[in-house]
């Protein structure tokens, strides 16, 4: 009796290569693309319309807040004394004012921490090696279609 295995035989942990992000030549699945694509939209929209205000001489107290316009800004520091003592004749801005401030959500302070904090942070991180992975995936498609099709189709 032979101890060859069958041809049809697979191991059990070959299924779960269909759910890896990388095939066995290198490049990014279609649909791993897709789905970085979808965690992106939301994620990028949360971070140019919110921003996290801290308050300069409390412990860690801050709060989350709508932004009047999008822009990259997702740490800023409200003065302790306003925005007039500190820089007189320069217009405020947006974050120091109260009336230009929505507030969303309280962000705790040292004594009483909320969830949402470290996991805003964690996205302000995660959001770009998102954006970075999914220009290195589609570009290495694109890159190795781009040469496929030259080495199928000889001049």
């Amino acid at each position: 009796m032979s101890l060859a295995l069958k041809p049809e035989y697979r191991p059990p942990w070959s299924v779960l290569r269909r759910f890896l992000p990388f095939r066995r030549d290198g490049s990014v699945k279609l649909a791993w693309l897709i789905v970085i694509a979808a965690l992106l939209a939301p994620l990028t929209g949360l971070y140019l319309y919110t921003a996290r205000i801290c308050f300069e001489g409390s412990l860690a107290e801050n709060v989350l807040v709508l932004k009047p316009e999008p822009s990259f800004d997702t740490h800023l520091m409200r003065s302790e004394y306003g925005w007039k003592p500190g820089y007189p004749g320069q217009p405020m801005p947006w974050w120091e004012s109260e009336k230009t401030t929505h507030e969303l959500a309280f962000g705790g302070d040292w004594e009483d921490p909320v969830w949402w904090d470290g996991w805003y942070d964690f996205g302000c991180l995660l959001t770009p090696l998102l954006w970075l992975l999914l220009v290195y995936g589609v570009a290495r498609d694109v890159i190795r279609l781009g040469l496929r099709s030259i080495r199928t189709y000889p001049a």
